[in-house]
This record gives C-alpha cells, structure tokens and sequence, in this order.
C-alpha cells in the first residue's frame, strides 16, 4: 500500500498481510498530496505470534535507539529495523492492532526527514492568513489547547514538519489529544515560528534566531543518531532565519489569533516599508 507522509513516499508490503485495521489506519495517515520525487520508503511487514501477556502492558512507548546504521524499535508487540539511507525498514508485529505499524511508520518519518532538508517537531501547526505557523513550547504552555481553540485550519497538535526550499509547515497525519475533523489542511508555506507562554495577559514580542533555535533543540522528534542529528541541526538553524520568531504569552480568555496574525505581517513586512508607513 502506498502512501505519503510530510512529502515523503512510503510503501508498506506485502498487501495480503495488511489488516483492515491497518489499511483503515495507513488511508487515515496519507496525506493524499504529491510527494517528493524519488526512491520510496519501503516498510515489509511480517505476522508474529502474540507476546507474553507477563511482560509490559502494551500501553507502554516503544524503546527506539540507533545501532549501527540501523534504528531499532523494540516494544512487547513489535520489532522494527530501520534503515534509514537505504529507505528500507522490516516489521515484525502481532497484527491484532495498529498501534506497532502507526509507531515505525512515525519513526521512519522522523528519520528520513533530515536527509531530505526536513525536520519532524514536538509542536502543534496551523494555517493562518499569513501561512504555515509551527507553535511549540515546553509541556504544558498550552500547545494543544491552541490548536483546539484555532479558528484556522490545523495540522496537528503533536507533531508537524518543516521542509523544503522555501521552507512549507507539512501535517505529519500524527496527533496528539485532538483529532484531525473532517478535511484537515496539508501544508502551507512557513509564515512564523511561534513559542507559547502562559501568561495573564496576551503579549507577542520578538525571538532573537539563537534563542529560537535552543529552544526548538528539545522539539525535534529524532533517535541519538549523530549523522542524522548534524542534518536536522542545519535544518533547524536555516529555520529560525528563513521566517520571523515570536513569543506568545496568552491566556485561552482571549483569543490571540488575530493579534498574531498582525504581528507576523508586521514582522515579515520589509524596514524600508515600516519607516515609510510611521
């Protein structure tokens, strides 16, 4: 089966094994737009016996580490190898759920993005009349309950990419507490970076670029891979600069949208423009 994920193409074989859950699940994921050109991720699945009911409950996040040129997953229901320059990965997961397909699927995502000037981040995205905005921050800053209350089409409340050359904010078919209603959008090209705060009264003020991009360092969704790291590290540095940086202190008493908005245009218009317009 065939799908795209943040501009990527993926392929998951054979199809006889697939279950209706997991098809159901692989439709909900694929983005349904144009992928990149080139070689396509192929993920091969293999059917195996259910796990010893006495180890962790299934619940439980699934250990993912480098090793080699490979990323492993490890988890009471799968196992997964990646390998992530030849874009081909392996499977074996007891099909009685989605939950071990969706989980490699994410990871290989993480993974490939680097090496297609792209990088996976912790942080909710919407589409706002200026564009793409990524909103991230530490947990609890108010990330989900953003892309609750956005009036805008959103991407995800979890988990969003940025790629490309001029930079598009990319859904990634993964989220968080929300889900996606309805037609939900697909990407748009990067308007602002925007860090949230709470705070008692709605404030938007400047990011310096080096700020942003220590702060957005604990956002990116990768393994302790150093090759993959170094790519994902230019890419976040080229991000900070290629779009204004701000911080939203707000509290969900007032809606900040359509002061954000202004501030991004604001931010985005050129100095000779502001000192002819004061």
């Amino acid at each position: 089966m065939k799908l795209a994920l943040a501009g990527l193409r993926f392929v998951v074989e054979p199809d006889g094994l697939l279950t209706a859950g997991e098809r159901a699940a692989l439709a909900r994921l694929d983005e349904r737009t144009t992928a990149s050109a080139g070689l396509p991720f192929r993920l091969e699945v293999e059917d195996r016996p259910p796990a010893d009911e006495t180890l962790e409950p299934t619940g439980w996040p699934a250990d993912v580490h480098a090793e080699g040129r490979l990323v492993r997953l490890a988890h009471r229901d799968f196992e997964a190898a990646l390998d992530i320059q030849r874009r081909l990965g392996v499977l074996q997961r007891d099909p009685a759920g989605t939950f071990p397909l969706e989980v490699t699927l994410r990871t290989a995502m993480c993974c490939a993005l680097p090496l297609a000037e792209g990088v996976a981040l912790h942080a909710g995205g919407a589409v706002l009349p200026p564009g793409g905005v990524v909103f991230f921050g530490p947990s609890g800053a108010g990330k989900t309950t953003a892309a609750a209350c956005c009036p805008h089409p959103v991407l995800s409340d979890e988990l969003v990419a940025v790629r490309g050359d001029p930079f598009e904010v990319r859904a990634t078919g993964f989220w968080g507490e929300l889900a996606p209603a309805g037609t939900t959008a697909r990407l748009a090209p990067l308007a602002a970076v925007v860090e949230l705060a709470k705070g008692p009264r709605l404030s938007i003020t400047p990011l310096a670029p080096e700020e942003a991009f220590r702060h957005l360092l604990s956002c990116i969704v990768l393994p302790a891979s150093d090759a993959l790291w170094n790519h994902a590290l230019a890419t976040v540095a080229r991000l900070v600069r290629a779009a204004p940086c701000l911080r939203l202190s707000w509290s969900p008493t007032r809606s900040p949208w359509e002061d954000l908005c202004a501030a991004i245009e604001a931010a985005r218009e050129p100095a000779s423009d502001r000192r002819r317009s004061a």
